[in-house]
């Protein structure tokens, strides 16, 4: 189904797949916004610079062949996990 609110186009779309979500986010006190220390983030430009440095670092460090991953040892912890692919599990 497609749509027009004003100058927003929208589309609602069929998910087939179950996408997580935290149980905070059901709640009606829940507040998206985004804190550091608990203090509110206006703008995000001001960490872009460190983001993307360590963004970069830790997928650097994922694809090293140095790297070792150790996947958990309690197996059911992986059962629900949306990323147990990843690691073949």
């Amino acid at each position: 189904n497609e749509g027009r609110n004003g100058n927003l186009v929208y589309k609602i779309i069929r998910v087939d797949k179950i996408i997580p979500a935290h149980p905070a986010s059901f709640t009606n006190d829940y507040d998206p916004t985004l804190c550091i220390d608990k203090h509110p983030i206006s703008d995000v430009t001001v960490y872009e610079e460190e983001f993307l440095t360590k963004l970069k670092e830790t997928v650097a460090d994922m694809y090293s062949p140095d790297a070792t991953f150790t996947p958990t040892d309690d197996r059911k912890k992986c059962e629900l996990c949306p990323y147990r692919m990843l690691c073949g599990l």
